[in-house]
């Protein structure tokens, strides 16, 4: 019954209080990083207020909001808006893509802003790589993803995004010798990655 429960907890010998002590706790940190994040938020829409034409500071804002505040719809906005103030930065566009397809699993219109950076930059290896990804993971062509690697790969043999995804390919297609030295060249290039 409850009220034996209530009367096992005052004759304890730390009282009920210690449980109340630590949530009170845990609810204080939790306010104070919420507002941490809400006191930088801020400041970014200050900075975007202020210099309203800022390409650059909405794509650092747009991955602020993607990484630290976990707001996959804001960082999309952001990232919106510095495409329409830079339409022909593919940089923009492919890191939108990724977001696109990654975060909001919107894989048709990832496709289109891929498409659309490596019509500006046909040799952006970044794009290449991330279009790769796109293929293998939402379209399921392994065939493309293998040939955009490749490609990204003569633009910048040492690419390990690259390097990581092909070796993934030929993984998966049960070439296993060789991805396994592609992995250990990606590993070469980048011991972090």
């Amino acid at each position: 019954d409850s009220e034996g429960d209530v009367w096992d907890l005052l004759r304890s010998p730390h009282g009920p209080w210690i449980h109340n002590e630590e949530q009170d706790h845990r609810r204080k940190v939790a306010v104070q990083v919420k507002s941490q994040e809400e006191e930088q938020k801020n400041l970014y829409q200050a900075l975007c207020t202020a210099r309203p034409r800022d390409p650059d500071l909405r794509v650092r804002f747009a991955r602020y909001a993607r990484d630290t505040l976990k707001d996959d719809f804001y960082s999309q906005t952001l990232f919106e808006d510095a495409v329409k103030l830079r339409p022909a930065d593919p940089d923009i566009r492919s890191e939108y893509a990724e977001l696109l397809h990654l975060q909001r699993n919107l894989p048709q219109q990832a496709q289109k802003m891929l498409e659309e950076a490596l019509r500006l930059e046909p040799k952006h290896h970044p794009s290449l790589t991330r279009y790769a990804a796109l293929c293998h993971t939402a379209f399921n062509d392994p065939d493309a993803a293998f040939g955009l690697y490749a490609e990204a790969l003569a633009q910048d043999p040492a690419y390990v995004p690259a390097l990581a995804g092909i070796a993934f390919v030929m993984q998966i297609a049960g070439n296993h010798s060789e991805a396994a030295e592609t992995y250990r060249h990606a590993l070469r290039q980048d011991a972090n990655h």
